[in-house]
């Protein structure tokens, strides 16, 4: 859950947990051209195999805090370490290079697999 890797929504799980705030309610709205507005998101069959289950959502005016934009890109940041924006792929992790924004070099997904587990 996403919303629990930064301290506003773990924060405000916390909250609606104890009663002290109701849960947050999201509203589905369709894109303001139609059909051509949507975005499409291609899952490959190797990875339908090993992942059945996606999910994403596309946000609109959004308004941020210098605060709240740092927030929201270190959460973005994480989210996007294992896959990248609109693809959705099972690959060996020694086939995937990337280089995050907060990085210099760039690396491959075992290497940064090992980072973690050394680090944690």
């Amino acid at each position: 859950r996403y919303d629990l890797v930064c301290l506003e929504g773990i924060s405000r799980a916390l909250c609606a947990f104890l009663g002290k705030q109701d849960p947050l309610q999201y509203t589905l709205t369709y894109p303001q051209g139609g059909d051509e507005d949507l975005l499409t998101v291609t899952i490959s069959q190797e990875t339908q195999r090993v992942r059945p289950f996606f999910a994403c959502a596309v946000l609109h005016k959004i308004k941020f805090t210098p605060m709240s934009y740092a927030s929201f890109i270190g959460i973005q940041d994480k989210s996007h370490q294992n896959i990248g924006p609109f693809r959705y792929e099972a690959r060996a992790p020694t086939s995937i290079a990337f280089a995050p924004p907060s990085w210099e070099t760039v690396h491959t997904a075992r290497c940064r697999a090992h980072a973690d587990l050394q680090i944690g």
